[in-house]
């Protein structure tokens, strides 16, 4: 556990708390250290969500699995982020997403119950927790509620242009990086990664945008 308390540290869960009170903390939330293997399930969709994990080391991947096998892949989740606290929060009777271990991974469970309930340990720095935990989950909601305005649009170009739209609002220029590649980026918009790109080029033509792997540039087409 010590190799990795620079990682648990610079969590969005554990802010505010000095690394000599998290080993307390983790014992407060029962945390439990676990290894997977590339391609083994860390969580599978329909187990009860109880837990939530952070990913300390290696990579995963959130997938959702359908009745014939087949599997929709999510985001990429690695050191330092969690998976399943909404899930648990919302107690959940089981977990409606799986997690998939994309290379050999250390990964970090805790008890969402344990959070939530009177510390045994009486430890003064459990309310800085539960607000950290807060944070976490309104700031997942506004990116939920992000990705359903551009998923709502009609058609991919609506989608493209909404998302890409605020992506400039947010960095506060036309010239920007999306923190996705172009598959990642069809998922996220819920779009056929051919069609995405095929519209891409029509913006580009149009003299909407310029585009060179996951960087883009906005601009206003002249009118003819």
């Amino acid at each position: 556990m010590e190799r990795y308390l620079h990682i648990i540290k610079k969590s969005p869960l554990f802010y505010g708390l000095r690394e000599d009170e998290i080993p307390t903390m983790l014992q407060c939330l029962a945390a439990d250290q676990r290894q997977f293997q590339s391609g083994e399930m860390i969580c599978r969709m329909g187990e009860a969500a109880t837990d939530f994990a952070m990913i300390l080391d290696g990579k995963t991947r959130v997938i959702r699995e359908n009745f014939w096998g087949g599997a929709e892949r999510f985001e990429e989740l690695g050191p330092g982020e969690l998976f399943g606290p909404e899930f648990a929060c919302a107690q959940a009777t089981i977990l409606p997403v799986g997690l998939l271990a994309e290379a050999d991974c250390e990964i970090l469970f805790m008890e969402y119950k344990r959070m939530i309930t009177v510390c045994n340990l009486a430890c003064e720095f459990h309310n800085r927790l539960l607000q950290n935990m807060l944070r976490i989950l309104a700031e997942r909601n506004v990116a939920m509620d992000r990705n359903i305005r551009h998923m709502a649009k009609k058609t991919t170009r609506q989608k493209l242009l909404s998302y890409l739209s605020e992506e400039a609002v947010k960095k506060g220029s036309a010239s920007f990086e999306v923190p996705y590649s172009r598959q990642e980026l069809a998922d996220y918009l819920a779009v056929d990664r051919s069609a995405m790109s095929s519209e891409l080029g029509r913006l580009q033509r149009e003299g909407y945008l310029e585009a060179k792997r996951n960087h883009f540039l906005l601009k206003v087409p002249h009118e003819n």
